[in-house]
């Protein structure tokens, strides 16, 4: 190992060159933590020798600012050497560096340390490298991903979203789409899980969504497909609840496919709760095609009624004293957002909700929530 000797005692730091020389390490020495952290900044070391009794700069200030100077992704041990090593300067030496090592000792025992570090170095170094290279596939995906979803994603003031994934890919899938005579349609899905494990769902899915949308085709044709399609691909554990829309050009009606995921909200233009749809089918994937029940409901519009889609990340979302928000704070939430009237912005109103009763917390799952104004 290539090793930096920091001792102003000539003697006692020439005892440690020639232990080192018989070791095969390299070194190079330096008197104080001035020398020391000037040589650092010129040259990389593998592995610190540093004397507790120091001139000028104390040994301790000396480790805090190599440490807080030369920061890197490497394992860079340092390594006390003291002849007196009494409780308190013991804890120091163990909370400014790695390990200690007391006076006499012999070059059997410093080898024998600076290997077991050099072991550590090597499983640091080594895991390192594998979150750097885990970083840049993940970089890689996340670029297919985007380029899936958003060359055909439509964002209007119609439909608005609030999506919180809890780790880098999102187990929830947002999709919209605008058919060839008009109608938007829009997919809010969860998939078992989260993380990358879940997000992997959405790429056929995605597939087979924005293909028979831009056809015009059925919104039960465009279900079973989405069913037949992951069955196919996802393992048996595995499955996506969620619900499809289609809003009519016309602005007269919807339909509406739900399965696995929460009822639907409407709500009127004071933000009372007119209409609930449920979800009567079963998640996507859990069915083979000749049992799976396409049926869509097909719902009158009244012009100034909203309706929310969301997922269970929201209602299972935890406060400190571990209890969920639930869907009845939800609700209250839909229908009563502290204003005279409904407001202009309800979604945000419903997310801060959230974001209060959960603060102080981590997030479990991933949220999604969906305003649809018809």
């Amino acid at each position: 190992m290539h090793i930096l000797v920091i001792d102003n005692d000539a003697e006692q730091r020439q005892l440690v060159e020639k232990l080192l020389d018989n070791k095969d390490h390299t070194y190079i020495s330096a008197s104080d933590g001035l020398e020391a952290l000037a040589i650092l900044s010129q040259e990389a070391f593998e592995f610190i020798l540093l004397d507790t009794v120091l001139p000028g700069m104390d040994c301790f200030t000396t480790a805090e600012n190599i440490r807080k100077n030369y920061k890197s992704s490497a394992y860079l041990p340092i390594m006390f050497l003291s002849s007196l090593l009494d409780e308190d300067t013991l804890v120091k030496c163990l909370q400014y560096g790695d390990d200690y090592l007391r006076r006499p000792f012999n070059g059997e025992v410093l080898n024998a340390k600076i290997s077991v570090h050099n072991r550590i170095k090597t499983l640091h170094d080594g895991y390192a490298e594998y979150q750097a290279q885990t970083e840049r596939e993940q970089a890689i995906v996340a670029h297919v991903f985007k380029n899936a979803f958003s060359s055909n994603f439509i964002s209007t003031d119609q439909i608005r979203y609030h999506l919180s994934p809890m780790s880098l890919f999102n187990g929830d899938l947002l999709m919209t789409a605008r058919g060839p005579t008009g109608d938007t349609y829009i997919l809010l899905g969860d998939f078992t899980g989260h993380g990358l494990s879940a997000a992997i769902g959405g790429l056929p899915a995605s597939r087979v969504f924005y293909a028979m949308t831009a056809k015009g085709l059925p919104l039960g044709s465009i279900v079973t497909e989405l069913n037949r399609t992951l069955k196919q691909i996802l393992p048996a554990s595995m499955f996506m609840c969620g619900a499809v829309i289609q809003l009519d050009a016309s602005g007269e009606y919807f339909k509406c496919w739900a399965g696995g995921c929460h009822d639907l909200q409407i709500v009127d233009e004071q933000g009372k709760s007119c209409m609930s749809i449920q979800s009567s089918h079963l998640a996507l994937s859990i069915l083979p095609n000749d049992s799976f029940n396409s049926d869509v409901e097909t719902i009158d519009i009244t012009p100034g009624t909203r309706m929310f889609l969301y997922t269970d990340g929201i209602t299972e979302a935890s406060n400190m004293k571990g209890e969920m928000f639930g869907e009845e704070r939800l609700l209250k939430c839909i229908s009563d957002n502290g204003k005279v009237s409904f407001g202009e912005d309800p979604l945000s109103y419903i997310t801060d909700a959230v974001h209060e009763f959960t603060v102080g917390t981590e997030q479990e799952d991933d949220i999604s929530i969906v305003e649809i104004r018809l």
